[in-house]
């Protein structure tokens, strides 16, 4: 038998030596059953009948064909409850939430710009560290936290209704 060729162990068609899958453990460093044999072996393990029952999108409340939803090994059906148009709309753009991001840190920025500008902590004028300075409401006499997901125009009226103390200062009513 030519070195080329080898015989398949389970079609026993002898093949060239490309037809087979290549394997370091065996002696001829080739597997014993050929490329077709092994896929048709493969797909035979696998079946992948197509999906034929509806799906009513918990979003859009349209019933769809289960082809529409993204599968999902957790749920009962084995697809996701949301169809995939809803769930395309409802994931933000990598550009949005970029913009989201930069929002954020540009307004974490300005809080803590004001902090030092505003003279630091209005009781005993701290202002090595913005980090250790607080907004405290004026009305309630507590800690007002500030969100920087906020708008410039909220960020304004809230900052307008709170004094800046350090956490020495800072005493909690």
């Amino acid at each position: 038998m030519d070195t080329n060729n080898h015989e398949c162990s389970k079609c026993s068609v002898v093949k060239a030596q490309t037809e087979f899958y290549k394997n370091s453990a065996r002696a001829s460093k080739r597997n014993s059953s050929c490329k077709d044999c092994q896929r048709e072996s493969r797909m035979a393990q696998v079946p992948n009948p197509p999906v034929a029952y509806n799906i009513e999108c918990s979003s859009c409340f349209v019933t769809k064909d289960a082809d529409y939803f993204y599968k999902n090994k957790g749920a009962k059906n084995g697809r996701n409850s949301i169809c995939r148009r809803c769930v395309s709309k409802a994931a933000p753009t990598y550009a949005q939430d970029t913009k989201k991001q930069e929002r954020v840190a540009r307004n974490k920025n300005l809080l803590h710009r004001y902090k030092t500008i505003c003279g630091g902590c209005s009781d005993c004028g701290f202002n090595n560290d913005p980090k250790r300075l607080y907004f405290i409401h004026l009305s309630l006499g507590t800690k007002h936290v500030i969100n920087a997901s906020w708008g410039p125009k909220r960020i304004e009226k809230e900052l307008s209704q709170c004094k800046v103390l350090c956490s020495e200062c800072y005493t909690p009513t």
